[in-house]
């Protein structure tokens, strides 16, 4: 075995994130990833992403982890296919599937996974960014 066959990838992104950590910390490069693991990796998953995650585990019969959080620091810091065959595969997976419902909405997710998603739904603004936009406008007509 090589010391290639040895060294794990990670994202360029994760790797000056943990970089800043370990000289900002005085630790190695090693502990701040295994630090970033322990907090939920580069981009901690959102209340949407947990909430599918939980939902979509419990359809697959599978209890969610005691830390889901932990869940994303791994497939951060874990190159893509590296988890393939592993007990940890269908919650990597699940992972992928919540962040994709949260960006598309239920409704344009369910369109994508069925093949009845037309061309001009693909170009539309996302459903949480639009419900995003509609909150931030109503505030602005309540303060205003």
């Amino acid at each position: 075995m090589s010391n290639n066959d040895k060294v794990a990838r990670v994202h360029s992104d994760l790797y000056e994130k943990a970089q800043a950590k370990a000289k900002a910390e005085g630790i190695s490069t090693a502990d701040a990833i295994a630090k970033l693991v322990a907090q939920g990796g580069v981009t901690p998953p959102t209340s949407c992403q947990l909430g599918h995650f939980a939902d979509i585990l419990a359809e697959q019969g599978l209890a969610p982890p005691r830390r889901p959080d932990w869940v994303w620091g791994v497939t951060d810091v874990l190159p893509a296919g590296m988890l393939r065959g592993t007990k940890l595969e269908p919650y990597a997976k699940a992972r992928s599937e919540a962040e994709l419902r949260c960006a598309l909405g239920d409704e344009l997710y369910g369109k994508l996974t069925t093949g009845e998603l037309s061309d001009g739904e693909i170009f539309e603004e996302p459903a949480a960014e639009e419900a995003a936009a509609e909150e931030a406008a109503e505030a602005a007509e309540v303060t205003g």
